[in-house]
């Protein structure tokens, strides 16, 4: 094999990156802005974890990884099917491992990378992909789904949302900026670790956040297109431990499912699932795809 160059992602090479993972990914298909948005939108980026290989000047592979909080992630990768099977995925694995080492990582997962991600795991059916990173030391610990809603018949429970209010004081209601401090303390507290993708909600004009109030006090949130945006993500979402079961989630959950239906959307992707009967009885969601989490430690 001739040698295989490396070159850092720029933004002038960010199309040809793009070629290579549309052309590559059988079950997957980025736009522009979403592969913008997982590399030089993440704030995390790092140039010299984002390569593109060339073999004989011609861009073979392209590999985005990341560290968080001494974690790697593979978090995009693909070699062109007419340059498999000769050791340039292996060759851009070992030195992405390497980086990644270098800059904190004792461990490194497949995919992943919250809160600004594109997979929560790999997809068995990319079952080439799954024998590669098996075969490279990568083992399987978990696993995970994606439901997909559809939204024709979404709608509101305005029922609901009286019961809650009229039972219990708990308003349901879109967040506006000026909550971003009560919700992040919520989250701080419950859900540590969601603070990145709520943001970026309270970002979004009008933000993209739903929350529960019991006098004041915000008690549950759901929030939807803050990570790959443009497809109709949903999440994350979550009621206090308290007052879980008053159906509180359930109003939240249709707020976020009604507002991806007003902005255009037929379906609502939701990720990373772990209620899966929550879903299924509330919207009707559906199993849509399985991924199976995988990792491998790189430091005792």
């Amino acid at each position: 094999m001739s040698e295989l160059i490396f070159r850092e992602l720029s933004k002038e090479l960010l199309g040809m990156a793009l070629d290579i993972l549309n052309e590559s990914l059988e079950f997957d298909r980025l736009s522009y802005s979403l592969i913008f948005e997982k590399t030089f939108g993440d704030e995390d980026f790092d140039p010299e974890t984002a390569l593109i290989g060339f073999l004989d000047d011609v861009p073979a592979a392209f590999w985005l990884g990341i560290v968080r909080k001494g974690t790697g992630y593979h978090k995009l990768f693909a070699v062109r099917p007419q340059f498999r099977n000769m050791g340039i995925g292996t060759a851009m694995l070992e030195e992405m491992e390497k980086k990644l080492v270098d800059r904190g990582a004792r461990e490194i997962r497949v995919c992943e990378g919250a809160p600004n991600y594109f997979m929560p795991g790999l997809d068995p059916r990319y079952t080439s992909a799954l024998l590669f990173f098996d075969k490279h030391g990568y083992q399987k610990f978990d696993e995970t789904y994606n439901l997909t809603a559809d939204l024709c018949d979404i709608e509101t429970d305005e029922e609901l949302e009286r019961k809650l209010l009229a039972d219990f004081s708990i308003m349901v209601r879109r967040a506006s900026r000026h909550d971003r401090d009560a919700i992040l303390d919520f989250i701080s507290s419950e859900f540590h670790g969601w603070e990145g993708e709520v943001q970026i909600a309270l970002e979004n004009e009008p933000p993209t956040i739903f929350i529960a109030e019991l006098n004041g006090r915000v008690v549950g949130f759901s929030a939807h297109e803050c990570n790959n945006m443009g497809t109709g993500w949903f999440g994350p979402m979550g009621t206090s431990k308290t007052l879980r079961g008053k159906g509180i989630g359930r109003a939240l959950l249709l707020r976020s499912l009604e507002d991806l239906k007003r902005m255009g959307f037929k379906q609502a992707i939701i990720p990373w699932v772990g209620p899966v009967k929550f879903y299924h009885r509330n919207c009707n969601a559906r199993i849509d795809r399985i991924f199976w989490r995988m990792r491998k430690i790189v430091v005792e």
